[in-house]
């Protein structure tokens, strides 16, 4: 997914510690920087693949097309940040690390670039710029002095490399004379200037060339002997006969590419996070709910049968110890009865719901009712019966 520059605050840019309008014309060979900061919602989903853009002001260029990555501490790739000079546009596209981090996820982008706008001045007496070597390891340097053809007399040129650089001995110096046309930037040699009159130091090289009436040319190389991508610095300083100070140039390469820095929070957003906690809890209480549920119904129906079982017991002992032989077969049937009845309410207990205890007192009263009526039945045989067997004697 394309997000745009909806996330992306920016740019600032940077001339040294400077802050440069938009609006303001920067000249073609003048570095800049372009910062911007960015800052991602926790609600938003970001995939490897997904891409920012990061607008370029209309003063500024990418000077030379690059692509470097922003990794976190751990190595794993944040984003990676590419520019297209051509087409003048430069992207982010996110990593592997915002499909983990997904809260508190901010960051800033830095990378070089260069002003847009080709500066005229009708007096300038030297010019130099410098760019980078094709495969980049190596900065190549251009003077260009006295492009009205002038005659100027005691012409020296000192030429002073910057840091971490050394002239590429592979490469001579091209001086040459001739005529240059300040509109088109072009130059047309017309003769050799005498390599005799270069003299190579320690830092550089100084050229005496005397007397001019034409436009010099000269072109050399540097190597690059620390970071490539970083900007290369050079100063050139023109001296010749008159009232006028020495001309002093420093210039430099187009940095390519850039830094930046990336953060995140592991896991979701705190809105998730609390969501989440609010399920487990309800789900443990709802687990003890159930716990205590369970348990009141197993020992509620543990109880019932063991009350159940001891007073069939008791009343059944009671009945065969009072009522003679005459009456076990109404008293087995009377145990029948009550087993069967036993059965009967243990199933009822065992459909009552958790929170109702059972009522095992109506069921005592019913067994000593009957206990009763059968001692009272077996009385009345034992007397009816002893009356027919008097009358019969008689």
């Amino acid at each position: 997914m394309d997000f745009g520059d909806i996330y992306v605050s920016g740019p600032t840019i940077f001339k040294g510690d400077s802050i440069i309008d938009e609006n303001t014309e920067i000249d073609y060979h003048q570095n800049v920087s372009l910062a911007y900061t960015y800052n991602i919602p926790n609600n938003i989903s970001i995939t490897a693949g997904d891409t920012m853009d990061l607008r370029i002001p209309e003063n500024t260029l990418i000077a030379s097309s690059f692509s470097y990555d922003i990794v976190a501490d751990d190595g794993t790739l944040i984003m990676t940040i590419s520019g297209d000079a051509l087409s003048n546009t430069a992207t982010a596209t996110f990593g592997p690390y915002y499909e983990l981090h997904k809260a508190n996820r901010q960051g800033e982008i830095l990378f070089y670039a260069r002003g847009s706008t080709m500066m005229e001045n009708e007096e300038w007496v030297m010019n130099k710029v410098g760019w980078n070597s094709f495969d980049n390891t190596s900065a190549v340097w251009n003077i260009i002095i006295n492009p009205d053809s002038k005659y100027i007399t005691n012409v020296i040129l000192t030429d002073i490399l910057g840091e971490m650089q050394e002239l590429n001995s592979g490469f001579l110096i091209q001086a040459e004379l001739g005529t240059y046309d300040k509109k088109t930037q072009y130059f047309q040699a017309l003769e050799p200037i005498d390599p005799s009159k270069i003299s190579s130091t320690d830092v550089g090289f100084v050229i005496d060339l005397g007397t001019l009436n034409n436009a010099v040319s000269l072109t050399y190389v540097s190597n690059k002997l620390s970071d490539k991508n970083l900007p290369y610095r050079n100063k050139a300083i023109l001296q010749a006969d008159g009232d006028g100070d020495p001309v002093v140039i420093e210039a430099e390469t187009p940095g390519i590419g850039g830094g930046g820095s990336g953060s995140g929070d592991p896991g979701e957003s705190t809105s998730e996070t609390i969501d989440t906690s609010s399920g487990e809890s309800s789900t443990t209480e709802k687990d003890s709910e159930e716990t205590t549920s369970e348990t009141i119904d197993t020992s509620s129906t543990e109880s019932s049968s063991e009350e159940i079982a001891t007073t069939s017991d008791t009343t059944t002992e009671s009945i065969e110890e009072s009522i003679a032989s005459s009456t076990n077969e109404s008293n087995t049937s009377s145990q029948e009865s009550i087993s069967s009845s036993d059965s009967v309410i243990v199933a009822e207990l065992e459909e009552k719901s958790s929170n109702k205890l059972p009522k095992t007192g109506y069921l005592k009263s019913m067994i000593a009712l009957t206990g009763y009526g059968l001692i009272f039945i077996s009385i009345a045989l034992f007397l009816i019966k002893k009356k027919n067997q008097d009358n019969n004697k008689r």
